[in-house]
């Protein structure tokens, strides 16, 4: 779930795609907006940047990994590129940039 509470990401392995849902923030709802392919098989793991504006998918048969960019008006993903090679993704996470010399 994205920090603002209004959209839910799942993976679904059965049909190698992530789940968009969106939640009514008075009843809590889910209402599905879209199902989209990781471009993989069995999607392991979903992580969301610290901007929340971008999601990395890791593809765990497929070994690979793929990005996406988050909509933040309606929650949808748009694929980035093309999946990249990860062998065996099962977890991801991201580290802080490092402060410039100067």
């Amino acid at each position: 779930m994205r920090t603002d509470g209004q959209f839910l990401y799942a993976t679904n392995r059965g049909r190698d795609s992530i789940a968009v849902f969106a939640i009514d923030q008075s009843t809590f709802k889910l209402t599905p907006i879209q199902d989209i392919s990781t471009q993989g098989k069995t999607p392991r793991v979903l992580c969301f940047d610290p901007t929340g504006k971008w999601i990395i998918a890791g593809n765990q048969d497929s070994d690979t990994a793929m990005v996406f960019k988050v909509d933040d008006k309606t929650g949808k993903l748009t694929p980035i590129g093309a999946p990249i090679p990860v062998p065996a993704p099962s977890c991801a996470g991201f580290l802080a940039a490092p402060e410039k010399s100067q």
